[in-house]
């Protein structure tokens, strides 16, 4: 094999693993979107949560467990922030959508994607809700779900 035989086919193979990489990373994206939307009730009725409650006991002789625990407290609040922060932001993209689909006369489709991630009903309950065929329900809640993806991660979600 030749030198140039040799480079071709290692540009070829960088070229394959660049296409795998970008397609896994916009698979990721869209499965991080169904997760985050799966996960939607259980994340809103944490950060609505009214029965967490914190007890801190402070210890003057034991300063080592009093940092321990502040970092523990700590950790927990920053993570029910970044919560809040993403289901508002969440929220502000579904409304977005919902008002969007209004004005195109197409509500339906937004419709059956928040009747099965936030009323969390059946493709079958949908469907004969909707008056819909079987396949439809689950085409229009993959169209909103990749233009979610799209608004919520941007151009990582294209895979450009």
């Amino acid at each position: 094999m030749t030198d140039i035989e040799i480079k071709r086919l290692a540009k070829e193979a960088a070229i394959e693993a660049i296409k795998e990489l970008m397609y896994q990373k916009t698979d990721k994206r869209l499965h991080n979107t169904r997760l985050l939307m799966r996960n939607y009730n259980n994340l809103k009725e944490h950060i609505n949560s009214k029965d967490d409650k914190v007890e801190i006991i402070v210890n003057i002789d034991n300063e080592v467990d009093f940092k321990s625990d502040y970092v523990w407290l700590e950790s927990v609040v920053r993570s029910k922030t970044r919560t809040v922060k993403m289901m508002k932001y969440v929220d502000d993209k579904l409304k977005y959508l919902e008002k969007k689909y209004k004005e195109k006369q197409e509500y339906e489709k937004y419709n059956a994607f928040y009747l099965f991630y936030i009323d969390e009903m059946t493709n079958e309950d949908i469907q004969e809700k909707l008056s819909c065929g079987k396949n439809t329900v689950k085409r229009w809640r993959d169209s909103i779900i990749n233009e979610l993806s799209v608004l919520l991660w941007g151009i990582d979600a294209i895979g450009i």
